[in-house]
């Protein structure tokens, strides 16, 4: 019980790390940049540099906009024929785009606003850039604090499950030493301590496992819109991890502890 609820807490923080990475990617690819043309250029030359923006690496979602069609949902918005009292469309063409996560660091963005306003087409380029600057920046601080939430708790894991099976080990000293002056070898002693501590954490990882998922379900159940659970892979590595890690932890520990009370002299052992 002892390893299942640290590989818990453990599989619970990465699963933390992994969802609020995820997070941090959809506000970054969801951060939107409008692009209007200037009046003089007609919607075929819009429409061919929307696909020239289309093509590039960084661009994730493009949604292009004519004026007549910007036309038609800002009179169905105001309830206002604007186009009838004026007698001509004042609204632009429009780009609305958003980037790949990876190219949503401040300079980044800033670089390819400024390439796009080197072009004769566009007359301006809108995008909240100082709140972009402040979700970076926070977003960034919590994920440093993840990571080391989580590599606190891996050291701490590393020590209880060490510690546990020392004192289980202890417990056990006098047998150990019983069957080798009875002649059993190192090996033949070992054997059974690594098979019954290895069955142990596998046992523990994978109730860790079930506990985390039970938990990802009632979380999904009463909270439906607050984190996509649809990807596997975050679970599916956070699972492996727990159970390379019990082995990591548990046969060393085993391994070592077992062979302390092997080499002791018996009159130490009391």
């Amino acid at each position: 019980m002892s390893i299942t609820l640290v590989l818990f807490l453990m599989g619970l923080l990465a699963l933390v790390y992994f969802y609020a990475h995820k997070l941090n990617e959809y506000y970054r690819e969801n951060f939107e940049i409008s692009i209007y043309f200037n009046d003089g250029v007609d919607e075929e030359e819009a429409i061919a540099y929307w696909m020239f923006l289309k093509q590039n690496r960084e661009v994730r979602n493009t949604n292009f906009i004519s004026k007549d069609e910007a036309a038609k949902q800002e009179i169905e918005a105001q309830g206002i024929d604007f186009i009838q009292s004026l007698g001509y469309n004042p609204l632009p063409h429009s780009l609305y785009i958003t980037l790949h996560a990876e190219y949503t660091q401040d300079e980044q963005v800033s670089k390819i606003v400024s390439e796009i306003k080197k072009s004769s087409l566009v007359e301006s380029v809108v995008f909240p850039q100082d709140i972009l600057k402040v979700v970076n920046q926070n977003l960034k601080s919590i994920e440093y604090i993840l990571i080391s939430v989580v590599l606190f708790f891996l050291i701490a894991s590393l020590l209880v499950i060490n510690n546990t099976i020392r004192l289980n080990i202890f417990a056990r000293r006098f047998l150990i030493k019983s069957m080798q002056y009875v002649g059993a070898t190192d090996w033949f002693i070992l054997k059974p301590f690594l098979k019954l501590y290895l069955i142990q954490g596998i046992i523990g990882a994978i109730l860790a496992i079930l506990l985390n998922a039970t938990l990802l379900h009632i979380i999904d159940y009463n909270f439906p819109n607050m984190l996509d659970f649809s990807d596997p892979k975050p679970y599916i590595y956070v699972s492996a991890g727990l159970i390379l890690m019990s082995f990591i932890i548990i046969f060393p520990a085993t391994y070592f502890a077992t062979k302390k009370y092997l080499k002791t002299d018996i009159n130490r052992l009391y």
